[in-house]
Formats: structure tokens, sequence, C-alpha cells
């Protein structure tokens, strides 16, 4: 049976609380040490060569022992994974071990075994295709009868399935297995679509296209080692409640790998083979992103190397065309000469000025401003603004626009005074600046804006090759990325007589006519202020990468000295605050509102230093609230002392919701939506400690249930389950609090209730209603019966519990369908 065990032993049916058993074997006590089964299982418990271990399920028992104090002795034996597992559970029952993971639960095994009254994690059941299968999680519903390769024998993980393909409307054949072996032969051989699989076992070479069932799994002790039992309840609710995602995290950390290698369909594959060279245009004097080498004339830059990626990851072939102006790429894609442009800014309107549909952003730039030596930054209306044709511009930069063909142009402008300031894209300026050696201009980069760009791709559209390109560029690694702006926009550059003579013609023309020592000391100020240049661009380089690897949402800068905190344009218009906010941790201080509240946050946050992230919740401009998650790296002087912070507000209000889902989903019972045992328990015991004194529980049990499943079968046991549930639905309030404690019976928790003729009331009307349910079944009368008590003065939840549940046997013995009230 093989992975099969794995697979039971990890998957979950029903979660029951376990009742306090009595009083046992020996028991671990704070200090002392139990012995653990540590059977190996890929994600859950596992082995490193050096003999370390690892896994969800041993991560969870570290977190435990924080709260019981407990050591662990980890049992490991060799031999098949289900001799493992047998030979375990053995020495579980005989009290060789104190402790099992990855349990799962039913009512012969809790015959046999002690459960606490928590699970420590869910797995789910999931259909699960090979990698290079062409069914994704969006067609495998559309078209076609799903082959599933099934266990026969594993009943209800199948009814499981049945009932998911029923309400989501797909068409299933099963393939009936006897094994979980020959179920990955039949995917493997085609004569099955994808099997039914669980998450948390995965093959290396599949994935799963949808997930369904939800099941709990525990821990298991030896039979009556009740002590163990109840710290590990007492533990498990403490660590849900200091963390309530822990367990979600940690599956994301073992089973929650996404595979973000580039996987093409089965069309986009006959498309690569069917397509002839594709013409790429690429427009010169814009290096180090695109430009045409002078020398050999090939096309050169981070953009070719893009392309050379994507022709190596896809098998797409390219021939590349050179545009000498922006205005000869917007005629080659009128003319359709050429396929797609290398280079565009990823913006709609540069999409509608070249005619093209923009492909995903494969580089992001800062802008720079380019200033004349004596030009005042702060006051700029009037100047003459230099820009290089193909920007679009909206006159945001305030001037009278002097256009060039090349960005180079636009600083030689700036340099000689024909124009007072330009911007551009910071890798391209300081690429011409720094080798051209500008002295009447400096550089000013614009914090919190950037320019991002993408492949262009021609219209009319052709989606399959769009999709081919956005998928091989999201599939670049960042640090081969970030490996491509180095090697063009810092290439390796030596100092020699030549250069230095073409940069300083005045030092040659004087060479002849002056003394060897003033040579010299031209040559020294040479140096030195190639230095400070080399210095200055290492700042800017390193500044640059920073912003890059932070991405573009929503970017921040604070400085230290000027206490100045300054927000990316469409970051404070979402913010509903102003871009730039001077005395930031002064002005702060003095708020009291909940911005205040949150800007105080990530004021201590910015003056900690160092690397930080952090989630906070932050009020938009329409009022509303979203979670954040805050990155922020701080940029240092030489001497240690900090310049800048630079960081980014990443949107996780999806991720928060998803977590919280999930943590619903673990408390929900999955065939009736009501809360599962575990749940009902604690909480109505977590009202009753919160001062719900006056409440009223309800325990319900379906009059001969069994009698039910066994005449008309599980599915109508399974409708009257969710029909009685409700009929629970309808009767009580919102407030009150309703449960299924697992099989046939139910616990409801009334809040503030004080009359006893209010609860007879509430019974009365449930029998009534339970009697008219619609079974589909000729013949079939459902009644139930109810015991139910007042909570009295002091009380706890578990002499609560025991007098409801005494009123209801009292209710069985009286004939059932009846109700009796604790007095």
């Amino acid at each position: 049976m093989g992975r099969l065990a794995r697979l039971t032993a990890a998957v979950m049916t029903v979660l029951l609380c376990v009742a306090l058993a009595p009083p046992g074997r020996a028991t671990a006590e704070s200090g002392e040490t139990l012995r653990v089964g540590f059977p190996i299982q890929a994600g859950l418990t596992e082995v490193d060569g050096d003999g370390n271990l690892s896994g969800y399920t041993y991560e969870y028992l570290r977190e435990i022992a924080q709260y019981t104090g407990w050591e662990y002795e980890f049992v490991q034996m060799d031999g098949s994974l289900n001799d493992v597992l047998s030979e375990m559970l053995e020495m579980l029952e005989r009290g060789d071990l104190d402790l099992l993971g990855a349990m799962n639960y039913s009512d012969a095994l809790e015959e046999i075994y002690d459960y606490p009254g928590y699970s420590y994690g869910t797995s789910h059941s999931v259909l699960a295709v090979l990698d290079e299968s062409d069914i994704t999680e969006s067609n495998y519903a559309i078209g076609r009868v799903l082959r599933v390769a099934v266990i026969e024998r594993a009943v209800s993980r199948n009814e499981q399935l049945a009932r998911f393909c029923e309400s989501s409307q797909i068409s299933v054949e099963y393939v009936a297995c006897k094994s979980d072996r020959e179920q990955l032969e039949k995917l493997h051989s085609g004569e099955a679509d994808a099997v039914l699989w669980v998450d948390v076992a995965l093959e290396d070479d599949m994935r799963q296209i949808v997930r369904f069932s939800p099941n709990p799994f525990y821990f298991a002790t030896t039979k009556g080692n009740s002590q163990v039992t109840a710290r590990l309840s007492s533990a498990i609710a403490e660590i849900s409640k200091a963390d309530p995602y822990f367990e979600v995290e940690l599956y994301e950390k073992y089973f929650g790998h996404k595979d973000d290698s580039l996987r093409l369909g089965g069309e986009e594959r006959t498309y690569i083979r069917g397509v002839d060279t594709l013409r790429v245009a690429v427009v010169e004097g814009k290096a180090p992103i695109q430009d045409i080498d002078p020398d050999t004339g090939e096309f050169v830059g981070v953009a070719r190397e893009v392309f050379d990626y994507i022709a190596q990851q896809t098998g797409l072939q390219f021939q590349y065309v050179t545009a000498h102006s922006s205005e000869e790429l917007v005629r080659f894609m009128e003319e359709g000469t050429v396929d797609m442009a290398a280079c565009v800014p990823y913006d709609y309107e540069s999409a509608e000025y070249y005619g093209v549909a923009l492909g995903r952003p494969y580089l992001e730039a800062q802008i720079v401003m380019v200033l004349g030596g004596s030009i005042d930054a702060s006051s700029l209306a009037g100047k003459r603004l230099a820009l290089a044709k193909g920007l679009i511009y909206r006159g945001e930069y305030m001037g009278d626009v002097i256009w060039y063909d090349t960005v180079r142009e636009c600083i030689e402008a700036v340099d000689s005074g024909r124009a007072d300031y330009s911007y551009g894209n910071g890798y391209t300026v300081q690429y011409y600046a720094n080798r051209d050696k500008y002295r009447n201009v400096s550089l000013v980069p614009q914090s919190g804006t950037t320019q991002e760009l993408c492949i262009g791709v021609s219209k009319p559209v052709d989606m399959t090759l769009l999709t081919i390109l956005n998928k091989a560029v999201l599939s670049i690694p960042n640090d081969e990325l970030q490996a491509m702006v180095y090697r063009n926009a810092v290439p390796e550059e030596s100092i020699t007589l030549g250069a230095f003579v073409k940069a300083n013609p005045w030092v040659v023309m004087m060479a002849a006519a002056v003394l060897a020592l003033v040579i010299a000391g031209a040559l020294l100020l040479y140096y030195h202020s190639r230095m400070r240049l080399m210095r200055q661009a290492e700042l800017e380089n390193r500044r640059y990468a920073q912003l890059c690897e932070l991405s573009n949402e929503h970017l921040f800068e604070y400085d230290y000295r000027k206490d100045r905190l300054t927000l990316a344009a469409r970051s404070a218009r979402m913010l509903g605050v102003p871009v730039v906010q001077e005395h930031f941790g002064f002005r702060i201080g003095q708020e009291d509102s909940e911005k205040g509240a949150a800007g105080r946050e990530l004021f201590r946050m910015l003056q900690s230093g160092g690397e930080q992230g952090r989630d906070m919740q932050l009020s938009l401009s329409d009022g509303s609230r979203c979670w954040f998650r805050v990155t922020a790296k701080q940029l240092k002087d030489e001497g240690g002392k900090p310049l800048v912070t630079i960081g980014k507000l990443t949107n996780i209000q999806r991720e928060k919701e998803e977590r919280a889902l999930l943590v619903e989903q673990a408390q929900r019972d999955s065939l009736t939506g009501l809360y599962n045992s575990a749940t009902i328990r604690s909480m109505a015991a977590e009202a009753m400690d919160g001062g719900e004194r006056r409440g009223a529980l309800l325990i319900i049990d379906i009059d001969h249930f069994k009698s039910v499943n066994d005449q008309y079968g599980h599915f109508t046991g399974d409708r009257v389950l969710s029909g009685l549930s409700g009929v629970l639905g309808r009767v009580f309030r919102q407030e009150d609090l309703l449960g299924r404690l697992g099989g046939d019976e139910f616990a409801i928790f009334m809040t503030s209730v004080k009359e006893r003729t209010v609860v007879e009331d509430k019974c009365r009307l449930i029998l009534k209603q339970a009697q008219a349910l619609e079974t589909g079944e000729a013949g079939l009368r459902v009644s139930v019966s109810i015991g139910a008590a007042l909570a009295g003065s002091g009380e706890s939840f578990g002499q609560l519990y025991q007098r409801a549940d005494r009123a209801l046997y009292e209710a069985k013995k009286q004939g059932r369908n009846g109700f009796r009230v604790d007095e």
C-alpha cells in the first residue's frame, strides 16, 4: 500500500472533541521527555543528510514545547513507510510511544487512542495533473469529461469528490484503481487526466488544479494518557489564540510552494513551432537599455539580453531592425514592417502613440532631472525644458519644451546652456552623463517617480504571442535581471591616455608649453575628478538597485536630516495625504486620528533602522481601511549615519482575507456549515467567561438516525443532517452559537437567555419544524430529542454541558420526540 498509508495518516474526515479520559499511565509534566513517533513523511516529518529534523509536525511540536516545557525524544525506524506507520501505531497503543502526529479521527480509532480537543492542521482533497498537462485551474471544467483516477475502496473521499463535482457542474468519468501506485500509473499512461489526491502529499511532477474538502489532522496519545491530552488541547488553543495564522504560515512554508518556472500550454507550443522569425524594432541611442553597436552594427543593451533569454526559454527566433528615431518606429508599426518593438514605456499614452499592445514590464528606472549649473530646481516656471522625442509629455514639468532626437542631445543642450533642464530615465541619463563628463550639469533623482519599460507588440495583436512573451518575461529571475542591468549600465572601462586627451583637449594643448610638473598636476586633478564621479555613480546605482528591488507599487522615501516623508503621487492620492510631508515625525506626534496612529507606527519603524517589514492597516482617501505590508531599507553615509530610508507599501488585503477564510473554514463542519465540535465548545466557554452566565445550552439528537442511514443510505442521511441545520438557522438568532458535535448530535448556546419559557418555546419550534423536513423519501419522518439547561451563577461550561446532556438522556428515556429542560 506504500503511499496509501501515508495519505491515510494525513487525511481526516470529521473533527470531534475527545471527552476527558480517566487517570491512566504516567504522564509527561513540564521538563520531562515525551517519546514521539517520527515516520519520514515529505513536508510533515523530514530528516536531512546531516540528521537535522524539520517539517510541519516538527515545528508545531517545538511551538507546543514553549507552552508545556516538554522535551522530545524523536523515535525513527527503518523500513517502508507502511511498515513503519503500522509498527508505530502498535507502539502508541502499547504505550511505547507517547505521541504520534498526522492522525485522522474515526470512532474506531478513538476506541484505541486518545485525541486532544483541537486539530493542529488541515489538509485538502485535490485533483492533481502532471506538470506537462494542458489542463489548468481555468479550463479543467470547460468542454470536457474529466477522467479521474480514484481508489475504489476510499468511499468517503470519493463521495466528497462526487458532491464537489455535482455542486460545481463538472462532468467526471471515474477510473477505478486498487492503490495509489495504480493511480499514478494510470495518470502517467494517459488513461486518466487527473488523480484524486491530497495537497500535503503531491509528487514532484504533479500540480493541483482544484482543491476542496478540508480535513483536520491531530496528534494522538496512548489511551488513558489524559494529562498529556489535556495539556495538548490547552497548548494548541493558546497557540491559535496568540497567532491565528500560525497554522496557515506553516502550511504555506511546507506545502504552499508555487512553481514560477515558465510553463507553456499546448496552443502556445504549437504557435512557436509554426511561427516564422519575428521582426523586432530597436531604437538606437537609448543605451544602456537599447542601442546599436557602432563597430558591429548589432543590437545591444538590457533589452537584447531579455530577448536572448526569451529565445532560449521558448524557442522563438528574432530578427532585429534598426529604427533611427521614434518617428521611424511609429512608421514601422503603421506599415507592418515589424512584429514588435524591443522597448517602449509601459503606459497607455505610449501604447497609443506607438500603436502597440503593452507586454508585462521587464525593467523599472527612476526618473532623473538633468539640471543646468546655475538653475534653481525649486523655480522652474518659464525655463527651457529639453526632451527626447518619443516621450509622452503632458505639461507636468512646467517649461517651454525643446525637442531633441536623443537623451544625449538633451544633456548636451543643458550643458551648453541651450536648455535649462531635462528629464530622462536614470539608467540612460547616467550612462551618457558619466561617459561624456559634462561639467555644467548635475543629476537630481526624482523620488517616487519611475518609468517602466516593456515589449510593445504590433496591432492587431496576436494574443498567443503576447501571452508567450508575458510568461517568459515574468519567469526571468530577479537576480538575473539585475545582472543584465549591471553588465550594460556599468561596463568595464579603463583610463587611457586617448580617453584623457579626448576628454581634456585643453590639457593636451598646454602640455607642449608647460613643465612636466604642471602636466603631472593636471593628471592628478583628472584622477581625483574621476574618482569623485565614480563614487557618485556608485551611490546612485545602489539607490536605483534598491528601488528596482522594491518595485513600483507604492514607494516612499524618508529623509532623516530634513524629517521629510515623500510619497509617489498615486500613493499619496490613494492615502489622501500630501506627496511631500515636511516635519513628518513632529507632526504625526500631534495627531490623534487613526492616520496619526498609523503614522507614528511608521515613524517608529523608520527610526529603528535596518531592513524592516511590518503589516499595518491604513486609512484610504475614500474612508475605507486596507492592510499593507511595509518594507523599507536604510542607506547610510560612510560614517554609518543614516541618510534616507526608501521603502514600499504592498497591498495585502486579499492575503489577510484569504487567511481569515482559512481560519473560518477550519472552524466549520464541512457538511452543515455550522461550527464544528471544538469550536462550539470553545466559543460557548469563552462567552460564559465573558459574562454570558445567563445563557442556555441545548443538545439535540436525531432519533434513530442510524436506522435512517441503514435503510435509506448515507446520501439521505446527509440530507437529513443538512435539513436540520437549516431548521436551527431559522429558529435561532444571529447572536446564538450553532454547532455540530458530530454524527447526528447538535449543540446551540443561546446568549443572554434568562427565562425558561424562552428555551421551551424554542424546543417546541424545533420539534415541529424537524417533523416537517422534506427528506425526499416516502415514509421517512424525522424527529429529534432535546436536552437543555440554563446556566447558573458561577457555573462553568463543562458543568452546564453535563446538565444539558443529562436532560437529553431523560428526553430519550421518556420516549424521544420531545425535550427536557434541566432544573
